[in-house]
């Protein structure tokens, strides 16, 4: 059976379960993350571990709007300690820079098991019509600055 946990109660669970070393998954919402993540995926989360934060990791975040999962793409140390600059992927534009501290868990797993039956029957139906290959799906390569 599923519930559905109000944002104050995931980050607390989120907060003890990571703090004691442990994983959390949850259903991903939104479209924020895509492709690499897209809505309903089953995400799982972890700490850092002994590597701690890297670029280019999908982290949960304590940002302005409440909790965040985005992906670091900066990092850096200024006169109040460590801090990550997150992004989106579907909009690396927009950016947010948090200290180090609001950073909660990172990404440890993804089960996309839905999408990828789904790209397997599209695949089948392209080849069955005959489409060429420039018509058919190609999943967007992001590059980072």
């Amino acid at each position: 059976m599923q519930r559905a946990l109000h944002i104050a109660d995931l980050e607390a669970l989120t907060s003890d379960t990571i703090g004691l070393g442990g994983t959390l998954s949850f259903r991903a919402r939104g479209y924020c993350m895509r492709p690499a993540i897209q809505d309903g995926d089953m995400v799982s989360l972890g700490p850092a571990g002994a590597e701690g934060w890297r670029l280019g990791d999908v982290v949960l975040a304590r940002g302005q709007g409440g909790l965040c999962l985005h992906r670091i793409v900066t990092m850096g140390v200024g006169l109040n300690g460590p801090w990550v600059v997150l992004a989106a992927d579907a909009d690396p534009v927009s950016r947010e820079k948090l200290p180090v501290d609001l950073v909660m868990a990172k990404m440890v797993g993804l089960h996309a098991q839905r999408r990828e039956n789904w790209f397997r029957i599209f695949r089948v139906i392209q080849r069955r019509l005959g489409l060429p290959l420039a018509l058919r799906h190609k999943t967007p390569q992001h590059k980072w600055p």
